[in-house]
């Protein structure tokens, strides 16, 4: 039982480790990482779906993915006062 949690924090690590790298996201179940297009389909301008039901590409578990969109915003001077 230690063991099969153990490797469920490692594989939900990993998913969280994948998001904040900007590489995507990581099945929980197999641990691989989903493409660019295998994400498309959950990707929106403003998160403002809610939660969809998506498969796993490699292993074809079912999983449920949460959009969270966060901005950030950089403010510079002009320079020249232009």
């Amino acid at each position: 039982m230690c063991f099969v949690f153990s490797e469920l924090q490692r594989r939900v690590e990993a998913s969280v480790q994948a998001e904040h790298d900007s590489q995507g996201i990581c099945c929980l179940v197999c641990g691989c990482t989903w493409d660019q297009e295998s994400l498309a389909a959950h990707i929106t301008y403003h998160g403002e779906d809610g939660p969809k039901d998506a498969d796993c590409p490699e292993c074809e578990a079912e999983l449920t993915v949460t959009e969270y969109v966060v901005r950030t915003f950089e403010v510079t001077a002009r320079v020249g006062g232009e």
